[in-house]
């Protein structure tokens, strides 16, 4: 069931959205380097994670043989 373009429930949905917006923070080039800090930090803490698996698995393997 859609609202009519003026009806209540569509002035709602917008004022909604407009609180919504409002807890953004605005984008600035420091919010920017921030998240590529972060996402760098997550790639890379996957690597390292990555190679201590197979660091040790090769280790274990070796001290079994």
């Amino acid at each position: 069931m859609r609202s009519e373009p003026g009806s209540p429930g569509s002035a709602a949905g917008l004022n909604d959205a407009r609180g919504l917006r409002a807890l953004l923070p605005p984008i600035t080039l420091r919010l920017i380097l921030r998240a590529l800090l972060g996402v760098l930090l997550f790639l890379c803490g996957i690597v390292l994670g990555a190679w201590l698996i197979f660091r040790f698995r090769r280790h274990v393997e070796d001290g079994n043989a």
